[in-house]
């Protein structure tokens, strides 16, 4: 499923390196998410995680997988770039995050 998620993400064009989802092993990951986009994606869409990102891969499937992608892929584009307009810093950043907010 990792892999599977990272290319779906990929093939979505969200800006960023994925790879770190196949690096990592067993059956928690940490994605690179801030607060308001965990939160968006538990509020709106059901995906629940830590507040730090942790999120279990025996919840993903064959039948979830691209409804999770597609959601990452719209907090991605429409709730960080409100955050950086505000001002306001994410509790994960990736270098992509730096250069583009910079």
């Amino acid at each position: 499923m990792r892999k599977i998620l990272e290319s779906k993400l990929e093939q979505l064009e969200n800006r960023g390196d994925w790879h770190y989802l196949t690096e990592q092993m067993g059956m928690f990951s940490l994605i690179n998410l801030d607060r308001e986009q965990i939160r968006v994606l538990m509020n709106k869409y059901h995906i629940y995680m830590l507040n730090n990102g942790r999120i279990s891969f025996t919840g993903l499937t064959s039948k979830n997988i691209n409804y999770v992608a597609y959601a990452i892929q719209d907090v991605l584009q429409n709730h960080r770039i409100a955050n950086q307009c505000a001002g306001l810093e994410g509790n994960h950043r990736t270098s992509a995050d730096r250069k583009y907010k910079d």
